[in-house]
């Protein structure tokens, strides 16, 4: 078993970079998902490298250099990469994407006490990312995004406002309905630019506008649009290769709709199953999607998974910030959010299990 993968602290807990790790609670010995005796003892081999090119019809992997691998099984499970912003100033020194462990050290080191941070887009790396300085004690971190409200797409428009009504309420400067319009610094940030015209004073910034997936080195299969990988309900690509994780676009099992999940929990379901099924079981993807957001404190689950929705319908009360909704379509249940009421979102997961 040979695991290659570009990224030298690997692997590790990628939810905790721009949670408890970039807030500072969570040291380094929480980050590694194994530690170096655990590969060695289960004989996996790790290589510190690139694949430059995969042919999935013959197996066969290129690396840096040369060397050419030749594989009976093939799991691609490569993730996403930051999208950056195509404005002037965009290379200038102490902007930052947050995607792996290296990443949130270097954000770490830029965000010295009393500094002012800037964050441009309200995805969930962005308003964690807000969460997690504020609680380092930055003197000042503003939100720039372009939606009206933030994870309205996602939860909804009044969880949404809730959210925002949370970072608010923590010093949050949300500057919502704008983008950027470029980064002013004489080698280093220090000023953003937004389409109004108006400048935010930045010591550092941190760009979280989502991710697209890594997969610009698949030959030999056609790539869905957004440049995912599709597969059938056993997570095949073709005969012998398998995706999992931000890459893969995957039946949903509920509605048979394709699903593209960029969660960490779905990633390791999708693991689990391809995994199975690389050793000759016969074995269709049936899990329920599952992921967690905490900001400032507040935390919210989610269940399921529905792109859109006819309605919601709330249990409890999202001002008082304890309530499940559960979002209906074609009069089915098929995704539910939670403040407060975790051991309700376990049941809806064991249910829709």
């Amino acid at each position: 078993l040979v695991l290659i993968d570009r990224d030298e602290r690997a692997p590790f807990d990628r939810t905790n970079c721009s949670k408890d790790y970039l807030a500072g609670d969570a040291p380094q010995e929480w980050m590694p998902l194994r530690p170096t005796e655990f590969f060695l003892e289960a004989d996996v081999e790790q290589l510190r490298d690139t694949v430059t090119d995969l042919d999935v019809r013959e197996r066969r992997i290129s690396l840096p250099g040369g060397t050419v691998l030749e594989a009976d099984r093939v799991l691609l499970c490569t993730g996403g990469r930051p999208r950056r912003l195509d404005v002037d100033g965009a290379d200038l020194d102490r902007i930052f994407t947050l995607r792996s462990w290296t990443d949130a050290d270097r954000i770490v080191e830029a965000a010295a006490e009393g500094s002012r941070a800037v964050i441009v887009g309200a995805s969930f790396i962005g308003m964690e990312v807000a969460s997690s300085l504020c609680q380092r004690g930055l003197e000042h971190v503003t939100v720039i995004a372009p939606e009206e409200v933030p994870f309205e797409r996602v939860f909804g428009r009044e969880i949404g406002r809730m959210l925002a009504d949370v970072h608010a309420e923590h010093g949050v400067d949300l500057r919502l309905g704008t983008g950027v319009s470029r980064f002013i610094g004489d080698g280093e940030v220090s000023r953003v630019e937004l389409d109004s015209g108006d400048t935010v004073d930045a010591d550092l910034v941190v760009v979280g506008v989502g991710v697209e997936p890594v997969t610009d080195y698949i030959s030999g299969v056609e790539l869905a649009d957004d440049g995912s990988v599709d597969t059938d309900r056993h997570l095949r690509v073709v005969e012998g290769v398998f995706a999992a994780g931000d890459i893969a676009t995957v039946p949903d099992p509920i509605t048979g709709e394709p699903a593209r999940i960029e969660h960490w929990r779905v990633a390791l379901q999708h693991g689990q199953v391809a995994a199975r099924n690389m050793m000759g079981r016969d074995t269709e993807y049936d899990r329920v999607p599952f992921f967690w957001t905490m900001q400032h404190g507040v935390v919210v689950e989610y269940v399921g998974h529905v792109p859109d929705w006819d309605g919601i319908v709330v249990d409890g009360s999202i001002v008082d910030r304890d309530f499940v909704a559960y979002y209906v379509r074609g009069g089915r249940v098929l995704a539910a959010s939670s403040v407060g009421r975790g051991g309700q979102i376990n049941a809806c997961l064991l249910y829709t299990s």
